[in-house]
C-alpha cells in the first residue's frame, strides 16, 4: 500500500471535496502532491493540467470518491436513532419521513436541538473522514498526516 502524507489543511480539502454533493464538480487528488483539484465544465484550467489528469488517471489522479445521497440519508437515521432523550430523537427521526427536502427538513429540526446539532456535525465529519480513508485504502493509499500520525479507517 502507497502511503501518502498530506497537511490537515490538504485532508480537510479531500473529506471538503467528499463532502460536496455539487454534481457539476468533479474531484481528482494529485497523489504525489496531496493537492485536490476541482474540475467542471465552467472552471477555467490550464489545458497542460486537464491533460495530465486525462493521461495519468488513476496513476497520479485519481477521482475523489463522492458521498452518496442515500449514504447521507442512512447516516442521519442512524444519528437519529442515537439521541437519548426520546422526544427528540422522535422529533427528528419523523423529520425523515418524506422526501422532498428532507436534507433541509432534518438540518431544521436540529436547530431546533443545539446540543444534538453540535454531536451531528461530530459524528458526521467522524464519519465522513472514516469513509474518505476507506475508499482511498481501496485505491491502495494509506492516508497520512505531517505530524506522523497515521489516520485509522
Amino acid at each position: 500500500m502507497k502511503e501518502k502524507t498530506l497537511s490537515k489543511l490538504q485532508f480537510q480539502d479531500l473529506v471538503s471535496a467528499f463532502e460536496d454533493n455539487n454534481l457539476e464538480y468533479s474531484y481528482f487528488l494529485d497523489v504525489e502532491t496531496g493537492e485536490v483539484v476541482p474540475m467542471n465544465d465552467y472552471i477555467e484550467i490550464d489545458d497542460e493540467l486537464s491533460l495530465s489528469i486525462e493521461e495519468a488517471f488513476g496513476d497520479k489522479y485519481i477521482r475523489v470518491p463522492r458521498l452518496e445521497s442515500s449514504e447521507a440519508f442512512d447516516e442521519m437515521i442512524v444519528f437519529g436513532q442515537s439521541i437519548n432523550n426520546v422526544k427528540a430523537r422522535n422529533i427528528v427521526l419523523n423529520s425523515l419521513q418524506g422526501k422532498k427536502g428532507v436534507f433541509k427538513r432534518f438540518k431544521n429540526t436540529l436547530d431546533r436541538f443545539p446540543d444534538e446539532r453540535n454531536r451531528w456535525f461530530d459524528f458526521k465529519e467522524e464519519r465522513n473522514i472514516r469513509r474518505i480513508i476507506e475508499e482511498l485504502e481501496y485505491e491502495g493509499i494509506k492516508i497520512i498526516l505531517n505530524d506522523d500520525k497515521a489516520f485509522e479507517g
